[in-house]
């Protein structure tokens, strides 16, 4: 399966505003089922790291977690999911990070 799809801005600005649906101690998920093909965007926070190549590395590492259990799902995945990440997802192992992605799927692709 191939990895998912990046939302635009506009999509980001409208899940801004989605309730939490999911919470791990690596980032947290807003999102909504949909007939679309998965689509994904990870924002790290500037409040959280000062310098731009520490977001980077988190947002590159949890998008590759997301992609690594978009892989493993069986099922064809549907939705919109803006990830926010936090302090910890730094320093996480990344078989974490890949759990807590597989988690937060699931969550929206019931």
């Amino acid at each position: 399966m191939a990895s998912a799809a990046r939302l635009t801005a506009e999509a980001v600005a409208g899940l801004s505003s989605a309730p939490v649906g999911v919470r791990s101690p690596h980032f947290t998920c807003r999102g909504r089922a949909g007939a679309a093909p998965l689509r994904l965007a990870v924002v790290a926070p500037k409040r959280v790291w000062k310098l731009a190549t520490k977001r980077n590395r988190v947002r590159r590492r949890v998008r590759e977690a997301f992609r690594v259990a978009v892989s493993a799902a069986r099922a064809p995945l549907r939705g919109e999911i803006l990830v926010s990440c936090l302090a910890p997802a730094a320093g996480a192992p990344f078989s974490d990070l890949v759990g807590a992605a597989a988690a937060a799927i699931a969550v929206y692709n019931r």
